[in-house]
């Protein structure tokens, strides 16, 4: 069997996402907000029964729509629980080998994207969920309001 590969979109911006990493793929799932969750995740959804953060690639790809607007949520495993991801047209899932793989040029690297996709004369990077969790900034280096409304390390 084959590996493949899921191409979505997000507003203007195309994104592919390795399929063994991919849970489940919803329709407009319900989003939370909740007011003190980190700006890396815009709000949480239900998934069976379990919360799960949804991780703001708008943010990440410096977009500005509103991610309740976004149509798919991707249920993406990793070594630290599911996240899931938004998109907003329907993913298109094909072979690997429909495609090519190429290195991002140093200048379009950033971590998680260090790899990109090319299908139908298109790019699309590929998003490593795995490392773009990981460069997360920890708790101890994200600036938090205290009771008294000063930040505080």
């Amino acid at each position: 069997m084959s590996a493949k590969v899921a191409l979505f979109s997000l507003g203007s911006t195309s994104f592919a996402l390795p399929v063994e990493g991919i849970r489940h793929i919803l329709f407009a799932p319900r989003i939370f907000p909740l007011p003190l969750l980190r700006s890396e995740f815009c709000g949480v959804f239900l998934y069976q029964g379990e919360i799960i953060p949804l991780f703001n690639l708008l943010q990440r790809f410096g977009m500005t729509i509103c991610p309740s607007a976004s149509r798919f949520t991707a249920v993406m495993s990793t070594e630290l629980g599911l996240v899931g991801l938004p998109a907003g047209e329907a993913p298109r899932i094909i072979c690997r080998e429909q495609g090519g793989l190429k290195d991002a040029a140093s200048e379009e690297q950033s971590p998680g994207t260090d790899r990109t996709f090319i299908h139908a004369e298109t790019e699309y990077p590929l998003l490593d969920i795995e490392e773009l969790i990981a460069v997360l900034p920890t708790k101890e280096t994200t600036p938090v309001l205290s009771s008294k409304g000063t930040k505080e390390a």
